[in-house]
């Protein structure tokens, strides 16, 4: 019963391989969004956090929308203590990295023009807010609380981090000029109240929106406001070839200029920002769109290999983080998610029985492979439909490699010794020897990751 198929069942074996220990929590390169409550049982009850060790995901969100926190009026709030509480308590305990999201602005607040006015359901990011000492007084005091609550109860975070909006490109009504403005004024709030303070956005939902908002946005001034750019990787499929290669199953992450959207954006952090500004990908999945009728183990596995390269393609293009999307399936869905809900009419926001599908393992390959690597960046000069990217792992270069699409091809790589480790997409290893330093993979859609290649004959 549930989100699962009749008559499938599953199950995953971790991979054994250990990722590289960080110097602090918020260095690590992945997050994800969803709770589950599997060992309580219970909806919203005990420890949402469970699976992230098995995953190796260390980011999640805190809640600090102003919409919420004073919906009725200024000065709502007003945190009783500075530990943490609920969810935060168990991400405290476990370590975990917190994403502060501060968008929404309550209806009292908000510059809603005559035109809109009437409307009951008017989204909370449609217009910036109109009493703007009221804004920045609510965002200071976030920031003095979060500040006193990392030094006391996450010392493993080196800073807090603020994303400023949610998928505004979705949203917002307002201006340009709007936006920028109000980026400046959340920026020097959060500062105020936060010295060490990481402020970011636009935090857009299309990849391409996020280049485009970035392009209009940061000569208009958004640069000097902002300590980082934050977005997620959607993309648009209409009008692409490789759309439905199989029943539901999206169009994969190199046919939606996501590598070409990512150099765009780390071109104009590199030219606007700071040195060293941060990029965070803060939500990106892919849902294969259709009925459980056309469900199958091969589909399963593709879109799971869909699933981990664009996340490779996210950190190897220039993304300090990425986050996964979502732990489990919601009522009535059929296609997002890690796991299958095993009671169907409960919200993948807390699942409280699963299973897992083929992109849970799979993803726990590529954290413990890539967790606490720097990039070194793209390949050059493969073969045809062929993607592969190489990171630092500890002095030692890991490099993973994929086809696109269906169809063999052999890529061949430089090692720095007689052997390497390889790693497959589930995260099985073995050693494999190589004639005179050089090695060829076979290689399909399915990424390989390569432990101890020679970084210095790479073609880049």
């Amino acid at each position: 019963m549930g989100t699962r198929r009749l008559n499938l069942s599953s199950f995953c074996v971790l991979p054994s391989i250990q990722a590289i220990p960080l110097r602090q929590a918020d260095d690590s390169r992945f997050g994800i969004q969803g709770t589950t409550f599997v060992e309580s049982g219970k909806i919203l009850v005990g420890d949402p956090y469970t699976l992230y060790p098995m995953l190796g995901v260390k980011w999640v969100n805190y809640n600090a929308r102003w919409d919420l926190n004073e919906g009725m009026q200024a000065g709502q709030y007003k945190p009783v203590d500075n530990a943490p509480h609920g969810e935060t308590a168990y991400a405290a305990e476990r370590g975990l990295s917190l994403l502060t999201c501060s968008e929404g602005v309550p209806r009292w607040a908000m510059d809603v023009p005559a035109n809109d006015a009437g409307q009951v359901n008017l989204d909370n990011q449609a217009y910036p807010p109109k009493d703007i000492n009221a804004f920045e007084r609510y965002l200071e005091a976030v920031a003095t609380h979060q500040d006193k609550m990392r030094r006391d109860f996450f010392p493993a975070m080196s800073r807090n981090w603020y994303q400023l909006s949610w998928e505004p490109d979705w949203h917002f009504k307002g201006t340009p000029q709007q936006y920028v403005d109000m980026c400046a004024h959340a920026s020097a709030a959060i500062h105020r109240g936060d010295p060490t303070a990481r402020v970011m956005a636009t935090g857009g939902g299309i990849l391409a929106k996020t280049v485009e908002w970035l392009r209009i946005m940061l000569p208009m001034g958004l640069g000097k406001s902002i300590d980082g750019i934050a977005t997620h990787a959607y993309y648009d499929n209409d009008g692409n070839p490789f759309r439905a290669p199989m029943p539901g199953l999206a169009c994969a992450p190199e046919d939606g200029r996501v590598i070409a959207n990512m150099r765009e954006l780390k071109a104009l952090a590199h030219r606007y920002l700071r040195p060293g500004a941060r990029i965070m990908q803060t939500e990106w999945c892919m849902e294969y769109k259709g009925s459980y009728s056309t469900l199958s183990p091969e589909l399963l596995r593709r879109h799971a290999a869909h699933i981990v390269r664009g996340h490779i393609i996210l950190l190897g293009e220039g993304a300090d983080t990425t986050f996964l999307f979502y732990t489990s399936e919601g009522e009535g869905e059929a296609g997002g998610g890690f796991t299958f809900n095993l009671i169907d009419g409960l919200s993948g926001c807390g699942a409280v029985d699963m299973s897992p599908k083929p992109e849970f393992p799979a993803c726990a390959a590529m954290t413990r492979v890539l967790e606490g690597t720097k990039t070194i960046g793209p390949l050059t000069g493969l073969p045809a439909d062929c993607y592969g990217y190489a990171f630092d792992r500890a002095g030692k270069t890991v490099v993973a490699v994929w086809k696109a699409h269906p169809g063999p091809a052999k890529v061949s790589l430089p090692l720095a010794g007689p052997k390497c480790e390889i790693i497959d997409f589930m995260g099985n290893s073995t050693s494999r020897g190589a004639r005179n330093c050089n090695i060829k993979l076979d290689v399909c859609e399915y990424p390989v990751y390569v432990l101890g290649v020679e970084s210095r004959r790479l073609s880049r």
